[in-house]
């Protein structure tokens, strides 16, 4: 979710005006009045010549949108906490290119509600495994991923 003072993703209104309520839902306008709080850990290491790990633990909590657009029908919508996971490891082939295994995990851990009331049943979640490659000159950084998910 976009903060909408950080992001617009309707052409009808500009950041932090007020979403046209008239407007046709689309899954980008959802959190057009909401924002996210989004702390996590981070850790690298380096275990051995030319091998790199990383990963990333997050906490995601999404503050109530009291203007969701009119197609939803409600007055208030507000998403489901999460907490999800990212790593790698990675082998140096020399010249700034790393492949290796990369992978993420989410799960939601709240139901999320409209109009306050909690939507029974609704937490998700999904993880995902793949091959990646970063490769770097300078302050110039590639990175290439693919996952296989459920």
């Amino acid at each position: 979710m976009r903060p909408a003072a950080l992001s617009n993703p309707s052409p009808d209104a500009a950041p932090g005006e007020p979403f046209p309520r008239n407007k046709v839902l689309t899954p980008n306008l959802i959190s057009l009045h909401a924002f996210t709080v989004r702390p996590y850990y981070a850790i690298t290491a380096y275990p051995a010549k030319r091998i790199e790990t990383s990963c990333r633990v997050h906490y995601l909590w999404n503050s109530t949108n009291d203007n969701p657009p009119i197609s939803t029908g409600a007055q208030s919508t507000q998403a489901g906490q999460a907490i999800h996971f990212n790593a790698t490891a990675a082998y140096s082939l020399g010249k700034g290119l790393w492949i290796g295994p990369n992978a993420y995990y989410i799960k939601q851990i709240t139901d999320g509600k409209i109009d306050g009331v909690l939507l029974r049943n609704s937490p998700e979640q999904v993880g995902a495994i793949g091959p990646g490659m970063v490769w770097n000159r300078g302050s110039w950084f590639l990175y290439a991923n693919g996952y296989l998910g459920h």
